[in-house]
């Protein structure tokens, strides 16, 4: 799995929008997009994950990710 992250720096090195970084857990993560200091925002990361990993998405979450963009979109327009 190492092959893969190794492969994607490579690439999107070359093209400067990619950078590496070890966390203090000790994974590496290469960074497409770093979160911003305002919500809402993007982050776009990858990281290796093993085999059969459970998911860990909440079933709320496609409706929280739904209500952060409307709130984020109703305090740009009244600023």
């Amino acid at each position: 799995m190492d092959a893969i992250p190794a492969r994607l720096a490579a690439e999107e090195r070359a093209q400067g929008v990619l950078e590496r970084e070890v966390g203090e857990d000790g994974i590496m993560r290469l960074y497409r997009h770093r979160r911003g200091s305002t919500f809402p925002t993007i982050e776009r990361h990858f990281v290796v994950a093993p085999a059969l990993a459970i998911a860990k998405e909440h079933g709320n979450f496609d409706q929280w990710w739904e209500d952060a963009l409307a709130a984020g979109a109703a305090a740009r327009a009244a600023a």
